[in-house]
């Protein structure tokens, strides 16, 4: 894991091996504040943004054979995650939002997505 170096909050490391990963971390809220608008792991909370977090993307292939990238958590969350069903919930809750905000997305592309999740994608 690495240390992620706070912006404008003291110079302090975030230690991601030694703290809990909340949305409520207070390098997390400052971040998001910073940066309205932008997308963030679904875990940390750290927006995409701020280049102190790598995406994870995990690749599968729609109904009409185009390959996509999902990326609900950053690369430190998802590493923590040891196994794949502890990631799943994210994938779930980015489908949902997706959805909620009127992109399609069939049960077959889902099914397809979870199953890349499910191969450690």
């Amino acid at each position: 894991m690495t240390a992620v170096h706070s912006v404008g909050s003291g110079g302090e490391d975030y230690d991601y091996a030694s703290k809990p990963i909340t949305h409520d971390t207070d390098l997390a809220k400052h971040l998001r504040d910073k940066h309205p608008g932008s997308g963030c792991c679904g875990r940390c909370g750290m927006p995409w943004a701020v280049r102190v977090v790598d995406i994870h993307s995990t690749y599968f292939k729609t109904e009409d054979g185009v390959q996509h990238g999902a990326f609900p958590l950053c690369e430190d969350c998802w590493l923590s995650l040891l196994h794949p069903e502890a990631r799943v919930e994210y994938y779930v809750d980015l489908v949902k939002l997706w959805r909620s905000g009127g992109t399609e997305f069939s049960k077959d592309d889902e099914w397809n997505l979870m199953r890349a999740v499910a191969n450690g994608g």
